[in-house]
């Protein structure tokens, strides 16, 4: 799931065993959103729950925050790699600068943020897209990074998941040179729910 922006009480969510937030549960970025989010997402009935924050975040940006999901149980995964289940996930938040927002940096500087991916990971857990998969805005622009691509393409993970792109919404995977990717944000552009979570057989 992903793009939720204070909405997600309206989430239908599926059963599973690992549940994945690919960031921007938040709106405008406060701390009290971000405790009544972590509070909730806390409790859902998964045996693990994973955290990528977006850029609308902001509280994220801050340890003491980061801390207070953690102490929740919450695998919050800012450029950091875990494995559950026998899965390896990783998880990195940045995205290519637009607007006055956070975890973002100019695409010159993303290389080096996602060059941190390892090798050998089934789940890469994303905001926002690589470059051209799942990433046009209602513009006709592509916001995804071409350093995200770059790097994805030769550390090959099973699956990508990301949001951020709301319009570009995917029903299902779609698989190229081996990854399998999705764009799994749960509100529109006009921010209304409208897809509800992909559910992952790994």
């Amino acid at each position: 799931m992903s793009d939720t922006h204070g909405l997600h009480e309206d989430i239908d969510l599926p059963t599973g065993a690992i549940v994945v937030h690919c960031g921007d549960a938040l709106n405008r970025g406060y701390l009290q959103e971000a405790t009544d989010f972590a509070e909730w997402f806390s409790q859902l009935p998964y045996q693990h729950k994973i955290y990528v924050p977006g850029n609308h975040d902001s509280a994220l940006e801050d340890s003491y925050v980061v801390e207070i999901f953690r102490k929740l149980g919450i695998y919050v995964l800012i450029d950091k790699r875990v494995m559950l289940a026998g899965i390896r996930f990783y998880g990195t938040p940045w995205v290519p600068t637009y607007g006055n927002w956070s975890f973002m940096r100019d695409e010159v500087d993303l290389l080096p943020v996602y060059s941190k991916i390892p090798d050998n990971i089934d789940v890469l857990i994303t905001h926002g897209p690589p470059y051209g998969i799942a990433d046009l805005t209602r513009r006709g622009v592509n916001a995804g990074s071409t350093s995200l691509l770059d790097v994805v393409k030769e550390r090959k993970p099973k699956y990508h998941v990301f949001g951020h792109i709301h319009e570009s919404r995917t029903v299902g995977f779609t698989e190229i040179d081996g990854t399998k990717f999705a764009n799994v944000a749960n509100l529109d552009r006009t921010y209304t729910y409208l897809s509800e979570p992909i559910t992952l057989e790994l």
